[in-house]
């Protein structure tokens, strides 16, 4: 992971967020295929486990065929990873852990005094 500047501010908010350099690692179009073919089988695969289960087997086969597909294009969609590191709340200003393997842009997690969503997004692309 390399040391990338980002935007850390509140989500919905119009105050201009804090910038930050955080490690994120970015993917590969090839590690996004990767990455969404590993959630398919997964989900996938637990549907078709269920299948011989009395009464569950209409729900395994929608399970494999619906909700598997869809969490691939939802693992898919994450360009980037964000490693942890601290910064100070953009809302409250207390130190705030951030977490690791945030996914994709904008990367959220919430802070746990003020409960505010915190965005984080590359410096270069926020406005």
């Amino acid at each position: 992971m390399t040391p990338t500047p980002m935007r850390a501010g509140v989500m919905d908010s119009q105050r201009p967020g804090l910038v930050v350099t955080l490690p994120c690692r970015e993917l590969s179009t090839g590690a996004r295929v990767g990455r969404a073919l590993l959630r398919l089988a997964i989900v996938s695969g637990i549907g078709l486990a269920i299948l011989p289960v009395p009464l569950m087997h209409v729900c395994g086969a929608i399970v494999a065929a619906v909700a598997g597909p869809i969490a691939a294009v939802f693992a898919f969609r994450g360009r980037a990873v964000v490693g942890p590191g601290e910064i100070s709340c953009p809302k409250c200003s207390k130190p705030l852990a951030v977490p690791a393997k945030l996914i994709g842009w904008p990367a959220r997690f919430q802070c746990l005094d003020c409960k505010a969503m915190i965005d984080l997004t590359p410096a270069e692309a926020a406005p």
